[in-house]
This record gives C-alpha cells, sequence and structure tokens, in this order.
C-alpha cells in the first residue's frame, strides 16, 4: 500500500525545528484527510498501473502505516509525507508522527479517594474494642449489584476476629449448691411429707387386702371361742324406769331356763316381802348381764309383747324401753291371794301411735287368748283362765281402761296407754297407782 507524498519536502538538519514543528501543527489540522488504501483496492487495479507498481517496488518503499482510529474519533486525513531521493534519507525522519489525539490510553478502574485511604491506613495506637458488624441480609446485596466495590484494607485490630467477653466459669458443683441453697429445707421437708403420705397409703392397702384376704392361716384355723357366740355382741345397759319408782330390785335368773328354775324365779318375785309401792325389777342372767325384753318374755313364757311387736302388721311399741315392775297393795280382806305383791310392767309406745286409740283397737282384737299370753305376770295366783269373761271399758283421770276381773278386782288384768306407754296391770289398785305415778312424773 503507498501513502502519496506532498510535493513539499521537510528541511533537514539541525535548522529544521522550526519548520517541523509547524509541520506537526499542519499535520494535526490536515488529519480528516488522510485517506486509507486497502489491500482489495490494490488488486483491483493491479493490470492498470503495472509499471508504476514496479517502479515503486525498484524503489525503497515508505512504511506503511494502518492506524485504527480512537473511539469516539474520526480517521485522520491523508497526510502528505515528502519523498526523498536516498541519498538525502534521514532514518530517524521515518518513524512515524503520531498524532496525540490518536494515543490509546488504558482505562484504570477509578482508584479511591486519598484521605479514605490515609484514614483507614493510618496507624492506631490503641485501638478501643470494636463491636461486631451488623449483618447486612444478602438481599440487600442484592439490590445494589452495580455497586463498584472499592478495595478495603483492613487494619491489625480488625484483621483479628472479634471475641465476645467470656464470663468467669463457676464450677458444676459450686452452681448447684447455689440454686439450691434456698430451697433445700423446703424440697427435705416435702419430700419427708411425700414418704410419710405413700407410706400411710401403703399400710393403709395392705391392711385392706389383709383384711379381703382373711387373717393369714393360723388366724383362720383358729376357731372361734364359745363365749363370743353365745353372748350379746354389746352389752345392754341397765335398764331406767319409766316412770317414778319408790324402789329398786335385782333379779338374777338361772340360765338356760327351765321349769324348775322358771318356778323358783316367780317364787321369789311372789314371797318377797315389800314396802307399800312400786319396786323396779331388774333380771341379769348368770354372767350378770342386764337381760333384753325378749329374754325376759322367752324366759317366763309371756307372749303378749312379742306379739304385738312381732305378729302383726304394724309395730306399735319399742322393745328397748321397758319397765318390770312389782305393786305392794294392802288387802281390803282376808283373801286366798296373800301375799299382796301384783307383777306389771310398762312399755314406750312408737310414733305415731303415742294416741293409744289404735294400739288399743290392735289388742282388743285379741283379748280372747291375752290371759294365756300373760300367764307368768299373775306369778303364783291362781285364776281360772276357762271362765271367758269379757273385758270391760272403764276410764280413770281421763285414761281408757279395759279390764277384766278374776274374779274380783283384787287381781285382775287391765291395759291401758297412759302418756305414750303402754300400761299392763294385775289389779285395779295397781292399774290405778301407775296411772297416778306416769302423769306426776309429767306434771300432769
Amino acid at each position: 500500500m503507498d501513502i502519496k507524498q506532498n510535493s513539499a519536502s521537510a528541511p533537514s538538519g539541525p535548522g529544521a525545528s522550526a519548520p517541523k514543528a509547524d509541520e506537526q501543527k499542519g499535520i494535526q489540522s490536515n488529519v480528516p484527510s488522510l485517506l486509507v488504501r486497502t489491500m482489495k483496492q490494490d488488486l483491483a487495479s493491479q493490470g492498470q498501473n503495472a509499471s508504476e507498481k514496479n517502479l515503486s517496488i525498484k524503489q525503497a518503499p515508505a512504511p506503511v502505516f494502518s492506524m485504527k482510529p480512537a473511539p469516539g474519533a474520526s480517521a485522520p486525513p491523508n497526510l502528505p509525507i515528502q519523498q526523498k531521493s536516498k541519498s538525502s534519507i534521514d532514518i530517524p525522519s521515518l518513524k512515524p508522527i503520531i498524532p496525540e489525539t490518536a494515543k490509546i490510553t488504558p482505562i484504570e478502574p477509578p482508584k479511591p479517594a486519598l484521605s479514605q485511604l490515609k484514614e483507614q491506613i493510618k496507624p492506631q495506637t490503641a485501638a478501643p474494642p470494636i463491636p461486631p458488624k451488623p449483618i447486612i441480609p444478602p438481599t440487600i446485596a442484592q439490590n445494589h449489584p452495580s455497586a463498584p466495590s472499592k478495595p478495603e484494607v483492613k487494619t491489625e485490630a480488625e484483621k483479628k476476629p472479634s471475641v465476645p467477653p467470656v464470663k468467669p466459669l463457676v464450677p458444676p458443683g459450686e452452681e448447684i449448691k447455689k440454686i439450691t441453697a434456698k430451697s433445700s429445707s423446703g424440697f427435705k421437708l416435702a419430700l419427708a411429707i411425700g414418704l410419710i403420705l405413700i407410706a400411710l397409703t401403703l399400710a393403709a392397702g395392705g391392711w385392706y387386702w389383709w383384711q379381703k384376704q382373711g387373717e393369714g392361716p393360723t388366724a383362720q384355723n383358729t376357731p372361734t371361742p364359745a363365749p363370743f357366740q353365745t353372748s350379746t355382741p354389746t352389752p345392754v345397759p341397765q335398764p331406767n324406769p319409766l316412770f317414778l319408782m319408790d324402789g329398786t330390785e335385782i333379779s338374777i335368773l338361772d340360765y338356760p331356763a327351765t321349769d324348775a328354775s322358771r318356778e323358783q324365779a316367780i317364787n321369789i318375785l311372789t314371797n318377797t316381802s315389800r314396802n307399800q309401792g312400786f319396786s323396779h325389777v331388774i333380771f341379769k342372767n348368770n354372767e350378770n348381764s342386764f337381760l333384753t325384753l325378749k329374754e325376759i318374755t322367752d324366759y317366763f313364757n309371756i307372749t303378749f309383747f312379742n306379739a304385738i311387736g312381732t305378729s302383726t302388721d304394724i309395730d306399735f311399741v319399742n322393745p328397748e324401753q321397758f319397765s318390770f315392775f312389782i305393786y305392794s297393795q294392802q288387802s281390803s280382806s282376808s283373801t286366798p291371794f296373800a301375799p299382796h305383791n301384783r307383777a306389771g310392767a310398762a312399755i314406750a309406745v312408737k310414733y305415731p301411735f303415742q294416741d293409744g286409740s289404735q294400739l288399743m283397737q290392735a289388742i282388743k282384737i285379741k283379748e280372747n287368748s291375752i290371759l294365756q299370753e300373760l300367764d307368768s305376770l299373775f306369778l303364783n295366783n291362781q285364776i281360772d283362765i276357762a271362765l271367758n269373761k269379757e273385758f270391760q271399758d272403764n276410764i280413770y283421770q281421763g285414761i281408757s281402761i279395759r279390764y277384766v276381773n278374776l274374779p274380783t278386782s283384787d287381781i285382775s288384768l287391765d291395759y291401758a296407754v297412759v302418756n305414750n306407754l303402754l300400761v299392763v296391770a294385775t289389779s285395779k289398785q295397781s292399774m290405778y297407782a301407775a296411772i297416778d305415778k306416769i302423769l306426776e312424773s309429767s306434771g300432769k
């Protein structure tokens, strides 16, 4: 590729420095007229300019420069190059003159400000403890991808990892002692109470299981003593008189009951000398235990009270409250019924039959057999039960009385309900005396 030169030749020699400077200024001003030829164009015009091509080959070729314009700058114009003869060619002048504007300088990355570098590199004599840097979430960094990364210069203090302050270690044993020092006494107390409750629960459960299983092989094989089977489990308290009595006497009955022992007991009650008035008779057995109403009536074959309490549909009387008595009366004439002791009994009536109307009606139905049921209550006084007399009504101090004389009023069978008490007497005089005592005891 040939570069066309202008006809004006550049002066050479030491005195050509001034024109050379002017020439450079002219070149800079003529840069846009620079014409760049390509190889394709030269090959196309090869046939036409063969002579010129041969001539140019024979000559010393001038250096061909193909410059690429810098980005943003237009291509320089064809510069006229003065062609010199071989004798006057100055080798140093053959160097291409590159315009200053055509220099390609590499783009360097922006440097950090000198002041920031000085502050980062500035040594720290006594660096205070650096607090831990806040952790920036990854999303913040992603939101700014175009931010240029600045070179980070770390000091010696920053390069070392920050160590959090370490608390003084306390031995495990001492720490447990501190924690449990305050609650040790309360824990021991609660533990002791819990152990006691557990022990009591186990003892109660064992006792219950033992009761269910029995008292063990030895206790099961031991027979129950005979006295516990025949005697009453709970002792009978001493009976109290149901109305005011003049005295008290105790009669011990010989068990087991036979005709001989029964007759002996009746003789004692009949022949015992007493003062005039009522004597409360208390019966005991051989073991010096008080007898119940049923035990006394069974002993003397008296079925009247049992029949009233059990054989009827209505239980009228209370068998736990009763009194047997002997009344000593004066005889108005010489009779075969001496001595003049008359036996009788009083028993409490249950609520709501205390007015006596229903009870009197129930006994009235049994009047045909009442003499046989109360035979032992007449003691040794001989009566004719076969007389079969009818009972009659009587009233004393407003109390209704049903009675029958056997054959006179010195010996009879009277019954009445007085102040919630069923009273049975074996003479008219003893019935009147009992009503007086009961009303006197109640304040009427």
